[in-house]
């Protein structure tokens, strides 16, 4: 009966070790599974990170681009009102030469006249 009793117990003790080790089997398929995926995750960080990386320069760049533009602006803007101090200059010019045009022409009719 004893013998009967330990075997029995060993057979359950088996049971509950088999059930122990498929459990175990799973954990550690669920473990790899696991540490398949933080792999992956961790590449796609790293790619992620990379393409931050291009990101930030191409802003800089963006950004440097930028301001040179913005001087060009400026240095055009400031040659546009030196040149339009120029026409202002060549217009009174060209106003008082009219003019002077138009005294010597009146001088010549008169001049024309008293002949």
């Amino acid at each position: 009966q004893q013998l009967a009793a330990a075997e029995a117990r060993s057979e359950g003790v088996q049971q509950q070790l088999a059930t122990a080790e498929a459990w175990t089997s799973a954990l550690q398929q669920q473990l790899t599974d696991v540490n398949a995926k933080a792999e992956e995750a961790q590449q796609q960080l790293a790619a992620a990170e990379a393409q931050t990386s291009t990101l930030q320069q191409q802003l800089t760049d963006a950004n440097a681009k930028s301001e040179e533009a913005q001087q060009q602006l400026a240095a055009a803007e400031a040659r546009s009102e030196g040149v339009q101090q120029q026409l202002a200059t060549a217009e009174a010019w060209t106003s008082a030469l009219q003019q002077q045009l138009t005294d010597v022409n009146a001088k010549a009719e008169e001049a024309q006249q008293q002949l």
